[in-house]
């Protein structure tokens, strides 16, 4: 087998002889073989070490899981060099379906990230033998690029890098072998293998680079120009100065709550100036090209390259409505400044169209907040371009694996009174009086949740805070919040009907999900969202 055969796979053979015995008198048959214990011996065969992928891992951490609760757990170093066999040994397991789940890591002893993980569902019979297979996929959710707006004047270089993550916004380590870097234009800018961008002329150009194992990409923007301008607060003035004084008034407006408040969501057609009266700034349809490039440049780096994404793909839904119903268009979207960006002042940019909205606070080029930011999506998948698109699909499915989790007694604790047809603090619920305090009606708290549910609550969360620049920290700080946090539901569990409804709410996090009726693809249903931070919504600056 070649090493493209294991392009994006790791398999971990493992010929697992499960040798299972029958409590207290044997091998018997019928009800008999789903009592007493068994035991399980795994012999891995480890590939060899240019073959194995990921390249990186060097220990295996094999578990036998019975629901959410890990029974038994063994890890097994990479053998020595010449040896390629391990056998271990599970003793005293139940007699019933379990689940058996293998995780690759980094380390010789099963800590730090891991690098491709699987799971197997194994029926455990008295008196049987079986041959297991797992295939272990890499755990890679997404790669990243620095910088984020990438520039370089002509004749210069720029070094770029990449970094994978997982769901949770982890650093997977990778073999600089499987990572390869690509111009999509080499007259404007070449790259080399190792990430270094070279201005060759005036114009912009998209490098992406791939990372094999994992069989994830990502491309980022290089504008090359004739001087260098690459700081926020610059793109952000680049933009504002290619503007009419009519447009820049609407997009450049005063520090004061009432027009920091001034975002919405709904329905963005503009009014003939290009402005609109729920919103700053101008209509994207009503700029020039070139006032368009300046936007975009801008965008990018402001949201990053996630952000960016997701944002792009609730523009095209936006475009997908516009073809059953009038008043949508990906190009209804508005881009206002409150404050005038400086290089050393506060500042916020907010970004809103039709079921998109998101508001980041500056402090110069330093981004200090992220929230409130609003997802929405209707419809909940298209076709655009031969490419399909699911804009909330990962939200949707991290909340929905959440509150599945849930056994009965969790599912009573975790019930929220009422029912929602929307999100409860969306636009014009600023208040922090608005937010829950107490512990009536916020749910159940994380100190009735298992181990393998708090996982499952941290990847919730990270689905939103992942958009952000800087979703690291807000991630170590709901980390610390753990505790004191709540998950709420109302309707289904499963988070497919009108009215199913989901939330978490801790001292600091604050993330709905909804299920509504779609408005224009009727017998649909959409889905509503909305991340707050009860400390620093707008950078706390304007009173709310």
């Amino acid at each position: 087998m070649t090493r493209a055969d294991l392009k994006s796979r790791f398999l971990i053979y493992l010929f697992a002889i499960l040798t299972l015995l029958a409590g207290c008198g044997g091998s018997g048959g019928g009800a008999d073989q789903m009592t007493g214990e068994g035991s399980a011996e795994l012999t891995i065969d480890w590939p060899e070490q240019t073959r194995l992928i990921p390249i990186a891992a060097n220990s295996i951490t094999v578990s036998f899981l019975d629901g959410s609760s890990v029974l038994q757990s063994q890890t097994v170093s990479r053998p020595p060099a010449g040896t390629s066999r391990t056998t271990v040994t599970f003793t005293n397991l139940p007699v019933r379906p379990l689940t058996l789940r293998a995780e690759a890591f980094p380390s010789n002893n099963g800590s730090g990230v891991p690098q491709a993980s699987a799971t197997k569902s194994v029926t455990i019979l008295a008196g049987s033998t079986s041959n297991l297979t797992i295939t272990m996929d890499s755990t890679i959710d997404r790669l990243e690029v620095t910088p984020l707006a990438p520039t370089v004047v002509v004749g210069n270089t720029v070094q770029l890098g990449m970094g994978a993550l997982d769901l949770l916004g982890r650093t997977v380590l990778t073999a600089n072998s499987t990572v390869s870097w690509e111009s999509s234009d080499t007259s404007i800018a070449t790259v080399d293998a190792n990430g270094l961008v070279t201005g060759v002329a005036i114009g912009t150009a998209n490098i992406t680079v791939r990372e094999s194992e994992s069989g994830k990409s990502t491309a980022v923007p290089i504008a090359v120009t004739s001087a260098t301008i690459s700081s926020l607060a610059g793109l952000a003035n680049l933009y504002i100065n290619s503007l009419t004084a009519a447009q820049q008034q609407a997009t450049v407006v005063g520090e004061t709550a009432s027009d920091a408040a001034r975002w919405s969501v709904g329905p963005a057609s503009p009014d003939a100036d290009g402005s609109h009266s729920l919103r700053n700034g101008v209509s994207y349809s009503s700029l020039t090209n070139e006032q368009r490039e300046h936007w975009d440049r801008f965008v990018r780096a402001a949201l990053g390259t996630t952000g960016y994404q997701r944002m792009s793909e609730v523009r095209k839904a936006n475009t997908a409505l516009g073809m059953i119903r009038g008043g949508y268009n990906a190009d209804y979207i508005y881009l206002g400044f409150v404050g005038r960006p400086t290089e050393n002042g506060n500042w916020m940019m907010q970004l809103s169209g039709n079921n998109y909205a998101t508001n980041l606070y500056f402090t110069g080029s330093t981004l200090k907040s992220s929230t409130p930011y609003f997802l929405a999506a209707e419809p909940q998948t298209f076709n655009d371009g031969g490419t399909l698109y699911a804009p909330l699909q990962q939200q949707h499915k991290a909340i929905q694996a959440l509150i599945v989790s849930l056994n009965t007694d969790q599912l009573n604790a975790a019930k929220l009174p009422g029912t929602y047809a929307d999100v409860m603090l969306g636009e014009g619920k600023d208040a922090r009086s608005n937010f829950l305090t107490g512990t009536t009606d916020r749910g159940i708290p994380t100190s009735m949740l298992t181990g393998d549910q708090r996982d499952l609550l941290r990847a919730a969360i990270a689905a939103w805070t992942q958009d952000s620049p800087v979703g690291g920290p807000y991630q170590a700080l709901y980390e610390a919040d753990i505790e004191g946090t709540y998950v709420g539901f109302a309707g289904s569990p499963l988070m497919t009907n009108h009215g199913d409804y989901a939330r978490i709410d801790g001292p600091h996090v604050w993330i709905e999900f909804v299920c509504v009726n779609g408005s224009v693809f009727t017998g649909t249903i959409s889905f509503r969202s909305i991340w707050r931070d009860k400390s620093s919504d707008y950078n706390a600056a304007f009173g709310f």
